[in-house]
């Protein structure tokens, strides 16, 4: 009986001392990998926006482009007439 007594109370040092390691490392890790998470988040959200900014100025450029090239047609059309 002192056996299984003994061998209970080393079993919950055990579980103390896994918890408290618990509480101690593996918190932080994923608290940290949670941190990690979050500017990993902010970082595409970044990119996200600033992918948005240039489709927005390639559009604008192929309608200028494309503006310019009707004026070009209609100028040759006009020198061809002459």
């Amino acid at each position: 009986m002192t056996d299984l007594k003994s061998e209970l109370h080393t079993a919950k040092e055990e579980i103390k001392k896994l918890g408290t390691k618990i509480d101690n490392e593996i918190t932080d890790k994923i608290r940290a990998l949670f941190d990690d998470r979050q500017i990993v988040h902010e970082k595409i959200d970044e990119i996200s926006e600033k992918i948005d900014r240039v489709q927005i100025d390639v559009n604008n450029m192929t309608i200028k482009t494309l503006y310019h090239d009707n004026k070009i047609l209609e100028l040759g059309q006009k020198l061809s007439n002459r």
